[in-house]
């Protein structure tokens, strides 16, 4: 007779209860405001420590980046974000020069532009927190750089580098040690040439973090959305973070933008600037075809007008000033922006031609053009048009 086997364990539905009960616990202590709000005696004292957790100085990097990417998936709560950044946003947002063309934004970190690149602007608010992971960082003297996988609300993933800069907390010397790599034998923190990268750990998410603040934090930053009345998002007499990690940019990371991994047709999660390559890439190689699914109208190549846009689209290629799209040997992306909202998105592109390369006129030079490109309803960054400038 076969014995019974006892029921698996379940750790991570366990963990996930545990997860869910300390963030019940702060939310009830933060409605209330006193620690024994929870039924029974330890109750409070478990409250209270979970808002205290949620409210502890942030020494470490890592914990700063996941509280910035867990204020940034409500794109209301730009205001909660001051602490972090260099400068607060600027309002109006000045307007962002691409290809000669000064363009107005209108988005919820349209301010930001001076240290957010259009990429960060763009995917930033409201962003998928639980896909956010922070594949590697690397502490240099006072600075920190990170590069964080983030996943736009509309699907599109990208890597971003983070930089930040340390700044002692006021009375913690503890928090000199957060960029000093030796440790506590080297207490000043001040060496140049100390470096401290950590691979091992692997890729963190934001919402796993060692010290389980990331939970609660989420937890605070949705009740205070759902709680508070101010047009800023923040949650009514929540103190301001108190963190020794300061944002110095955000920018898109371009280290996999060779033609090897150029994607042969749109997708929804690829970024405008993957399809803007992806598409240069093509006409590079001379398939013009798959040059053209990356264009609106490309989407229809059954219709009874493939025919005719075809041929226009070759004729548009003949012209001197765009006949650098199919022999530049190079390519540089500059500036982006948000015109309409954000699912509109400018992009200033420089072709690179080498001496020699067998082109029309000079064999050399450089070509500027601006691209136009639209999400459609199915997340697809499509090419609108583009023009050389």
């Amino acid at each position: 007779m076969l014995a019974a086997r006892p029921p698996a364990a379940r750790p991570q539905r366990a963990s996930r209860r545990g997860a869910v009960r300390v963030a019940a616990l702060h939310k009830q202590w933060a409605a209330t405001g006193a620690g024994d709000a929870v039924g029974g005696g330890g109750g409070g004292g478990a409250a209270a420590r979970a808002a205290q957790a949620a409210r502890a100085p942030l020494a470490d990097p890592e914990d700063a980046t996941h509280e910035m990417l867990t204020l940034l998936r409500d794109p209301r709560n730009t205001e909660a974000l001051l602490p972090f950044l260099p400068a607060p946003p600027q309002r109006p947002a000045p307007p962002v020069a691409v290809a000669g063309v000064l363009v107005s934004e209108e988005g919820p970190l349209a301010g930001c532009a001076p240290y957010m690149d259009a990429a960060a602007r763009r995917a930033l608010p409201g962003h998928l927190l639980r896909r956010s992971r922070i594949l590697s960082s690397l502490r240099v003297g006072g600075e920190c750089l990170q590069r964080v996988a983030v996943t736009a609300c509309s699907g599109e993933e990208l890597v971003l580098d983070w930089r930040l800069r340390h700044a002692p907390l006021d009375g913690s010397g503890g928090g000199g040690e957060g960029c000093s790599s030796s440790g506590s034998s080297g207490s000043s923190g001040s060496s140049g040439d100390a470096q401290d990268e950590r691979p091992a750990e692997g890729p963190r998410s934001a919402d796993s973090t060692s010290s389980g603040r990331s939970a609660v934090a989420e937890t605070a930053g949705s009740s205070g959305s759902e709680g508070g009345s101010g047009s800023g998002g923040g949650s009514g007499g929540a103190a301001a973070v108190e963190t020794a990690w300061h944002l110095v940019s955000i920018a898109r990371d371009a280290s996999g933008d060779g033609d090897s991994a150029a994607a042969p047709r749109p997708h929804p999660r690829l970024p405008p600037e993957r399809a803007v390559l992806g598409q240069l890439a093509a006409l590079r190689r001379g398939a013009l075809h798959e040059a053209a699914r990356f264009m609106v109208w490309g989407r229809h190549a059954a219709s009874a007008g493939w025919d005719a846009q075809m041929q226009e689209f070759r004729s548009l290629l003949r012209r001197d000033a765009l006949h650098a799209l199919l022999t530049h040997d190079a390519v540089e992306l500059g500036p982006g922006a948000l015109p309409v909202g954000q699912r509109a998105f400018l992009q200033e592109v420089h072709l690179i031609q080498r001496g020699g390369g067998g082109g029309r006129g000079s064999g050399g030079g450089r070509v500027r053009l601006l691209y136009w490109l639209n999400q459609h309803a199915d997340g697809c960054w499509l090419i609108r048009e583009f023009e050389a400038r």
